[in-house]
């Protein structure tokens, strides 16, 4: 049996919002699903690189689903990581700005191994 699995990140704010970024191999891109009980009106969302340089950005009132084209994968030699970062308005005018890091990581297993980013992750 093989096993695909990306491996995410979850983070809670003081207000309660719910981020979860989900991030495997950089051809699948990165899910960013934002959580709440108040009501969501806009997310104004980017992700930056290890330089905090600029990848992409956008503007939503959902799950973000995107591509990040160029973009490293992550490995214990090269731990390359990125910044996603929004600002949520909600309904009732409240503004709330919510950041993590992130790595384009997955974990696969086959009968023998198991896989880190496609390599042999040994324990």
């Amino acid at each position: 049996m093989i096993i695909k699995e990306r491996v995410g990140v979850v983070m809670i704010t003081v207000k309660n919002t719910v981020l979860k970024l989900n991030a495997g191999k950089t051809t699948d891109g990165l899910k960013a699903e934002i959580l709440s009980d108040k009501a969501i009106s806009t997310i104004k969302w980017k992700i930056l690189n290890s330089s905090e340089e600029k990848v992409i950005d956008g503007l939503t009132n959902e799950t973000i689903v995107t591509a990040i084209f160029d973009a490293y994968e992550w490995s214990p030699e090269n731990p390359v990581l990125y910044t996603f970062s929004a600002d949520i308005t909600f309904e009732n005018g409240e503004v709330e700005s919510i950041s993590d890091r992130f790595g384009f990581r997955w974990l696969e297993t086959d009968a023998n191994y198991i896989y880190l980013t496609g390599f042999p992750f040994y324990m």
